[in-house]
């Protein structure tokens, strides 16, 4: 039913498209939600953190991380690209598709991260390479603590120790 009256729809603007490409992604239809994705990109209308995180949750699920890396491009050449929410999924993409360095690279450049950054990173190490879970909690709220306090450094310092060990 959305999906026809997103059809009937004379005009479309930046949150119906969001409306139907989330919806697409969130009920495993993630290529559907690309290809509107790639449709409203088509049609002139510029994509927004909103955006971002449906596409490239849809890369995720797809495995599809060239795809979301071209995704990504197009944001890099909009004002969005200093946006930490634009950032942080990217860094989940990379993750969940095991490419460790790349998330970790791109976490280094968010200038300012929050605490869904962190657990961004924080879970893709612990997929990858199997964490212990009580000392991810532990972790996590250090790094909490240290992003609430404005201790970017010596968040960025326990993080470093703990994906050495």
């Amino acid at each position: 039913m959305a999906e026809r009256l997103f059809r009937e729809m004379p005009e479309k603007n930046l949150l119906t498209w969001n409306a139907m490409i989330a919806g697409c992604i969130e009920n495993c239809r993630a290529e559907d939600g690309v290809k509107l994705f790639r449709t409203m990109v088509g049609f002139g209308i510029h994509p927004n953190s909103s955006t971002l995180n449906s596409i490239l949750l849809g890369c995720s699920e797809l495995s599809a991380l060239q795809l979301g890396r071209q995704e990504y491009q197009l944001v890099c050449k909009s004002p969005l690209s200093d946006d930490t929410t634009a950032g942080t999924p990217l860094i989940g993409m990379y993750c969940k598709c095991g490419v460790m360095e790349d998330g970790w690279k791109l976490f280094l450049r968010v200038p300012r991260k929050d605490v869904v950054t962190w657990n961004e990173m924080i879970s893709g190490y612990d997929q990858y390479r199997e964490g212990n879970k009580a000392r991810l909690d532990h972790f996590v709220a250090i790094l909490s603590a240290c992003n609430h306090a404005g201790f970017t450094v010596l968040g960025v310092k326990y993080f470093r120790s703990m994906v050495r060990d």
